[in-house]
């Protein structure tokens, strides 16, 4: 049952080494986010996917899986001022932002702005 705090009603379920299953008798309160979320890997210093055709409200996970930079790491930004910034991404971090507004939003990443295979486009729309 879907709750408009952005979360959902769960029951629990155990399940013992027999397969045998017992429900909890209470109901688990779980995060769960109200819009889907489009995963984005950096790895080897290649962003995949590039451009992005997203809804209204979705948002984007940025992950850094580039063992090539470990010690300096990527931080996503928009090339709008005032726009979005994923926060800087050591090798195995992650950073959820997200799109309430219409847009173009282009995007790179501002550890290595002049290296082409690490900016994108994020397009917004109903």
């Amino acid at each position: 049952m879907y709750i408009d705090t952005g979360h959902y009603i769960v029951a629990v379920v155990v399940t013992d080494i027999f397969g045998n299953e017992s429900e909890k008798s209470e109901p688990a309160f779980v995060s769960i986010p109200a819009f889907p979320i489009v995963r984005v890997l950096i790895a080897n210093k290649i962003l995949s996917p590039t451009n992005l055709n997203i809804k209204r409200g979705f948002g984007v996970n940025f992950v850094n899986l580039d063992e090539l930079t470990k010690i300096e790491g990527h931080q996503f930004v928009s090339d709008t001022p005032g726009g979005f910034d994923s926060g800087l991404l050591l090798y195995g971090d992650s950073s959820v932002v997200y799109f309430p507004v219409l847009g173009l939003y282009k995007f790179h990443c501002s550890e290595h702005p002049d290296v082409e295979i690490e900016k994108g486009l994020i397009s917004v729309s109903d």
